[in-house]
């Protein structure tokens, strides 16, 4: 019965409390599940690890020379003693350089800077304190001789991609990051070789600062030796001691006497922080009232209440029988209280009728529809609502003309000229600016392109017509100035000579005599002569503006117009078929005023007139009342409330409504194994934190909002559920949903703009450190989101006393050509050897499947020489079960390598049961952001009952040594520091990067995106220990517990993972069943 229980029990649960009232039966329960883990000893053991308390083993401190002196409210002091430097020789260009090597620490240099060793450090310090640095003592030794240092090589591209890549057009035809380490090359273009100042410029330096959730820290960077180019002198520093001066404005924190644990992220803390004892003392508190984020409340959202979708800009009708389509009670209601809101706030309307208390069927509510335009959506989102008291009304202006006002003739409009057709996400490299664009001018194939303006009114006599072009140079000749130029040329007559330079942005503007202009078509060319001496002129058309004079003559029984000439004027507007016939002041769109009592008069059409004074530019709307616009959607709103401080979860499922039964069995079982659980439609997010708007940014500040203000402890897990692309209003046509959208930002230095999902997490501070463990299962049906919550369950349900478990493959792209040349993207095989034999400890086995087309050494069974034998290794090795599945290489969002190492097509060859994580270090294999296209990463993940339970992958490029980094962090979480949570290894591995890479590769900690359940438990293999043991023992007794371990692999095994006796109060358990008795 014993042995039946303590099957049930899982590693991680420490010693059970004990009733402090003395009884005299006990029951003892020894629970033998231990985790087979890194650091293995010789001997089995049962440890708890230390309390809070006490201190507790830090990674960092396993750094050789690096001790913590002291740390307390006044700073930190730390020492550091180098150890011996060494030299190795390297050949770059067939010349010979030195490079320094210390022991422990990494060899960190931008491009074209010298390699040298350092090492950084986390501390964790006050929330309220400023951090001064001071050197407090420094042996200096100067290092005999010359010392000739290599500058770190240039990044170079990957190979190409096939043209049919949809990847091609957006990254300059590369396949993946390649390179950071070319034997071949080095970047050096004398004047760092040159300087006379010392690199780096200290040897100790605050790198960066941020949060980890309520953790506050700072970097510090370690750079024991210092190079002074030009003489070619190396300094060492032998021995540093190093104090952070804690500076506060007002009194200094107190350290909290019982710090306050951060749930599942306290093993990543504890492993990332130095001086992690102490700083849990320094966390923030949780607000005392309800933190802000950057949305505004919406509180139409939280009552009940109606969704109005509009498009274009106009005057909006909402009927009765609309009204009664959607549930509003119109046979009931007092009109007089219906209340329409925009963005949070009221505005106000026209309810024609509401005057008797009763909305009768020939009742109009009447508002003005503002337009919308951003990156997602070209929707705007208004809300009605039935609130109590009188709603607000649209105030009035009388336009009655008086006469003897002068009368203009025309006013200027301005025709808007855009098609986004092609997505660039490199071109702007920064900031959130406009990707898409029209057509691209690329000589000679594609020398010439034309748009059209069609025009139905404009006045060719008048003067100061405008043209205003945007247009973006795509190639780039850095010895040619200007090395773009476009002619426009309208209507057959060239107005402007666009030049400029380089990848930028050229905003023309150019004034031309009306008389060019034509009512109806009007045509626009764009010729690019490819005359400025560059071998390549290549250039993307984005958007044009067409100002001219327009009359006052209405097009299609409505003119909207705006006018800035100050004055007293009477406006008259022809063209109109019926009299039916109203104006409004529309220069403020969330405050419109009705002009009241202008003056229709009848002829061949009908001309309506009105006086208004003008003191700064006014816009107007006249139109018949037949123009009314209907909304492209009324529906009724299901009130959610998670703006409020009442919640509290560890894991959150953000979902779109399509899948919000499909993953209920997911959150069913994780709020079975003891997390708090919410599932949030992202629909209510946006109405909650957007105004019912589409916005990536409102699941961001809900989160944040979450974060700081929900009941603590604060959330851990974030899962969106639901695939989401870059092409948000469908330009494309592709008619693909997105469910749940990712967060683009031009985070990858290759490429621009990607997904982010880790942008969604970087909740508390300004770094970008991820505060909530995320991932995303990219689903776009609900049969998909069924098959593969099964799968997750599946996985997790599966036995782990097995032995597949045990077994991680380590896949490699071939490092050398066939021409014995050293890949420019690093050495494969020996980064996969790094990571496979020296981070995964025994008992687990690490196979090794590299593709190697020229065999430089014989024996290497693990080595493949053709692609078919390499693409029959991978699948057999995950048909026979893998906890885990690794590439090293090159790759491209379908497949690994250039010789198509892993494709769909092995992923179709799959028969596993056993389901591994994905672990691709290499670029774009994540890339489920292109519309319409699937990445390998989300083909594996969605194979029905094989394929991948996870991928930890890319959606950019990056170099080798980066993506090193996080292997060994993700491993070393796994291995080393025990992390169970697959999110939780995910963070620790950008952790790794984070502080270790000095900050190189940090475009990483965007790009790489967890595809799967941040909070899935790892099918790590347990030991289930069978044991003798008397069923009772009296208070006082000493017991001997002896036994065996019991697993379906060969034992023995060594040994290091967490045992514990449960002691239970027989008296107790039976006062709460009533069946128990002593010897049950």
């Amino acid at each position: 019965m014993i042995q039946a229980i303590s099957r049930l029990f899982e590693s991680g649960v420490r010693l059970a409390s004990m009733s402090t009232r003395w009884h005299r039966w006990f029951s003892i329960l020894f629970v033998g599940l231990l985790s087979i883990g890194a650091g293995l000893t010789n001997s089995v053991s049962a440890q708890a690890p230390p309390p809070l308390s006490q201190p507790a083993i830090n990674a960092q401190t396993g750094t050789p020379g690096v001790r913590l002196v002291r740390s307390d409210v006044e700073g930190i002091v730390l020492e550091l003693t180098v150890p011996a430097v060494r030299f190795e020789r390297v050949t770059r260009d067939g010349q010979t350089y030195d490079r320094p090597v210390l022991t422990g620490y990494e060899r960190i240099a931008q491009p074209g800077h010298p390699e040298l060793p350092q090492h950084t450090v986390l501390f964790g310090v006050p929330p309220n304190a400023r951090i001064e640095l001071d050197l407090l003592a420094d042996s200096v030794q100067e290092l005999f001789g010359r010392y000739r240092l290599a500058p770190a090589p240039p990044l170079t591209a990957g190979p190409d991609l096939r043209p049919d890549d949809p990847l091609a057009s957006l990254t300059g035809g590369r396949m993946s990051a390649a390179a950071l380490l070319d034997p071949g090359s080095v970047l050096d273009d004398g004047a760092f070789s040159r300087s006379s100042d010392l690199y780096p410029l200290a040897p100790v330096q605050i790198l960066s600062s941020g949060s980890i959730r309520d953790q506050r820290y700072v970097q510090l960077r370690l750079s024991p030796l210092q190079y002074l180019p030009a003489t070619g002198q190396l300094r060492l520093h032998q021995r540093l001691t190093i104090q952070l001066r804690f500076v506060y404005d007002g009194p200094a924190p107190a350290i909290a006497p019982q710090p306050r644990a951060d749930g599942p992220f306290e093993a990543v803390l504890r492993q990332t922080l130095l001086n992690y004892d102490i700083a849990q003392g320094w966390r923030r508190e949780a607000p005392a009232a309800p933190l802000a984020v950057d949305a505004p409340p919406n509180p139409a959202a939280s009552q009940a209440s109606w969704k109005i979708v509009t498009g274009a800009a106009g005057l909006y009708r909402l009927t009765y029988g609309e009204l009664q389509a959607v549930g509003v009670p119109v046979t009931s209601l007092d009109p007089r209280t219906l209340k329409v809101y925009h963005d949070g706030a009221e505005v106000p309307i026209r309810l024609l009728g509401e005057q008797d208390g009763r909305f009768d069927s020939g009742d109009l509510v009447l508002f003005y529809g503002a337009p919308h335009h951003t990156r997602y959506t070209d929707t705007n989102v208004y809300w009605l609502s039935l609130g109590s008291g009188t709603g607000r009304r649209m105030a009035t202006r009388s336009a009655a003309p008086v006469g003897e006002l002068p009368t203009p003739d025309t006013f200027r409009s301005t025709l808007r000229l855009e098609d986004d057709r092609l997505y660039f996400a490199g071109y702007p490299r920064t900031g959130g600016g406009d990707r898409w664009y029209w057509e691209v001018l690329n000589p000679p194939n594609y020398a010439t392109a034309t748009v059209t303006a069609t025009l139905s009114a404009v006045a060719t006599t008048e003067t100061g017509c405008r043209l205003r072009s945007t247009l973006f140079g795509l190639s780039s000749n850095p010895s040619i100035t200007p090395d773009h130029h476009v002619r426009l040329v309208l209507n057959g007559t060239r107005v402007d000579d666009a030049r400029w330079d380089g990848q930028t942005e050229r905003v023309g503007e150019v004034a031309f005599g009306c008389s060019l202009l034509t009512m109806g078509r009007n045509v626009i060319r764009l010729d690019s002569p490819q005359d400025t001496g560059a071998s390549s002129d290549v250039a993307l058309v984005n958007w044009f503006e067409l100002e001219y004079p327009r009359p006052f003559v209405a097009d299609g029984d409505r003119l909207a117009f705006r006018y800035d000439q100050a004055g007293d004027w009477e406006y008259h507007i022809d063209g109109f078929t019926g009299s039916d016939l109203e104006v409004y002041d529309v220069t403020d769109p969330e405050a419109p005023l009705l002009l009241t009592n202008p003056v229709v008069e009848a002829g061949a059409a009908f001309r309506l007139r009105f006086r208004d004074s003008v003191a700064a530019p006014t816009a107007y709307l006249v139109q018949r009342s037949t123009q009314r616009l209907a909304p492209q959607a009324l529906i009724r709103d299901t009130p959610s409330s998670w703006r409020s401080p009442d919640h509290g979860a560890d894991y959150i499922v953000i979902t779109h409504a399509d899948f919000r039964s499909a993953i209920q069995p997911l959150v069913d079982h994780r709020a079975a194994r003891g997390l708090r659980t919410v599932v949030v439609d992202v629909q209510d997010i946006y109405d909650e934190f957007s105004a019912g708007h589409f916005d990536a940014g409102a699941i961001h500040d809900f989160l944040e909002y979450a974060y700081f203000n929900w009941q603590r402890p604060a959330p851990s897990y974030v899962l969106l559920v639901g695939d989401g692309h870059y092409d948000f209003k469908d330009a494309r046509g592709t008619g693909e949903p997105v469910f749940i959208p990712p967060y683009l930002w031009p985070v990858d230095p290759f490429i621009g703009e990607t997904a982010s999902d880790n942008r969604y997490v970087t909740v508390a501070g300004d770094d970008l450190v991820p505060d909530l463990a995320i991932g995303r299962l990219p689903v776009q049906t609900a049969a998909q989101a069924t098959a593969l919550v099964n799968k997750i369950l599946a996985y997790e349900r599966e036995p782990t006393t097995q032995d597949w478990n045990r077994h991680l493959v380590f896949v490699a792209d071939n490092s050398y050509s066939p021409s014995n040349r050293l890949d420019s993207a690093g050495d494969f095989w020996a980064l996969s050897d790094d990571v496979a034999l020296n981070h995964v400890p025994p008992p687990y086995v690490a196979q090794r499947i590299y593709y190697d087309p020229s065999p430089r050494y014989a024996g290497e069974s693990y080595k493949y020489t053709t692609v078919d034998s390499t693409r029959a290794a991978i699948v057999a090795a995950i048909n026979s079960g893998a906890l885990v599945v690794n590439y090293i290489g090159h790759a491209a969002p379908q497949f690994w390598a250039g010789e198509n190492l892993l494709r769909f097509q092995e992923g179709d060859a799959l028969r596993n049961t056993h389901f591994p994580v994905m672990l691709p270090m290499t670029c774009y294999e994540g890339s489920f952001q292109i519309p319409a296209w699937q990445s390998l990463a989300e083909y594996l993940l969605l194979q029905d009952g094989r394929g991948a339970v996870a991928s930890f992958s890319a959606d950019g490029l990056g170099v080798a040594t980066g993506h090193d980094y996080l292997d060994r962090g993700f491993l070393d979480g796994l291995f080393q520091e025990r992390l169970r949570r697959l999110g939780l290894v995910a963070v620790r591995a950008k952790l790794n990067l984070y502080i270790n890479s000095g900050g190189t590769s940090l475009d990483l900690l965007d790009t790489y995106n967890l595809l799967g359940d941040p909070a899935l438990e790892l099918a790590m293999p347990k030991l289930v220990y069978d044991f003798d043991a008397n069923g009772q023992v009296d208070v006082g007794d000493i017991q001997i517990i002896a036994g065996r371990w019991h697993q379906a692999a060969e034992p023995p095994y060594d040994v290091d993972g967490d045992g514990w006796v449960s002691v239970v109060d027989i008296t107790e358990v039976a006062a709460h069943f009533g069946q128990w008795e002593p010897g049950d």
